[in-house]
């Protein structure tokens, strides 16, 4: 596995140079070409349809060629790249299900309801606003693909939230969507569990999700390639939650945070449970409903949590889910 990682990493350094010039070849435009209405309760009721509850049934999907060599080929502009055109589609298609389709990156994942909730008072508005709660769907996923721990190799841990702005689980609205992924970022850790940091690590230092994607080294080269297609890769904006109330309603006068960090509060069975075959989405089924929670940090304000419900692994969660990237602006 060694020589596996090694050999990836020696691919985009070597690309180095095929990536500055790319880079300099301008971004593409991210206008929407599809934009829907979807309801939380159709997409819970496709995402929870057909669960899989045996661990060793959990799907594992082969992508071909491995992400990193896609990423290198769409760097340098050669054309017929599918992860380019998953990422262009991210960007411009505003749905929240989709025909079945392997994701090229964050392949697999595990999905549960939640609740948005924000108790605290702030700057911000729409779904910032301090009494907002909101019905949401969360999907905790490893952005290199790799399910298992492994000594030597680091996933790249974060999770996508998908709030609806109404308060009628029936009602069809425009979602807002924003991903996150640990302090570590592109660059990825080889601890053994999502929530929980590595041994001999100072337990201290709090483990935080946030809209802000850092890396270093060959990991930066992910960033450029994102950057085809929006100008400002490393950081997701939050202007598609500070523009609507939790009711649904416009903001006249939006008032958007910068950044946003949620940190795992409450509960301990993922940290007791034992993961099978090494398996990240064990973790996370090994909680009751409700029984974790993520504190919301908004800028320099603790805003209030973000609580989740019940888990699921099915294939709708993994092939049909679709988290919208809101474009930079």
């Amino acid at each position: 596995m060694k020589s596996r990682f090694t050999a990836q990493a020696k691919i985009l350094v070597a690309a180095s140079v095929a990536v500055a010039l790319a880079a300099s070849a301008g971004i593409a435009g991210s206008n929407l070409t599809v934009a829907e209405r979807t309801s939380f309760k159709s997409v819970v009721d496709r995402v929870f349809a057909n669960p899989i509850h045996d661990p060793n049934a959990y799907p594992i999907y082969a992508i071909f060629p491995p992400f990193l060599v896609q990423a290198v080929l769409g760097i340098m502009h050669v054309p017929g790249i599918e992860l380019v055109e998953r990422l262009r589609e991210t960007t411009t298609e505003a749905t929240d299900l989709r025909d079945p389709r392997v994701k090229v990156i964050h392949s697999t994942g595990i999905c549960a309801g939640a609740s948005w909730e924000v108790s605290e008072s702030s700057p911000y508005t729409g779904l910032f606003a301090q009494g907002t709660r909101a019905r949401a769907i969360v999907r905790f996923s490893t952005g290199n693909n790799l399910v298992g721990f492994s000594r030597i190799e680091p996933r790249i841990f974060g999770f996508a939230v998908k709030v609806f702005p109404t308060r009628d689980p029936k009602e069809p609205v425009y979602t807002a969507n924003l991903f996150t992924m640990d302090q570590y970022g592109l660059d990825g850790d080889v601890r053994r569990r999502f929530l929980v940091h590595k041994d001999g690590t100072d337990s201290s230092e709090l483990l935080r999700f946030g809209n802000e994607a850092v890396a270093s080294g060959p990991a930066r080269l992910a960033l450029l390639l994102f950057g085809r297609f929006d100008s400002r890769p490393e950081v997701r904006p939050l202007y598609a939650f500070s523009e609507v109330t939790g009711d649904g309603r416009g903001v006249e006068s939006p008032v958007t945070p910068e950044r946003i960090e949620f940190i795992p509060a409450g509960g301990n069975a993922g940290s007791r449970a034992k993961p099978v075959n090494g398996d990240f989405r064990t973790e996370f089924a090994a909680y009751e409903p409700g029984e974790l929670e993520f504190r919301m940090i908004v800028d320099r304000f603790e805003l209030g949590r973000l609580r989740i419900g019940r888990t699921v692994v099915s294939t709708a969660c993994d092939q049909e889910l679709h988290f919208h990237h809101h474009p930079t602006r």
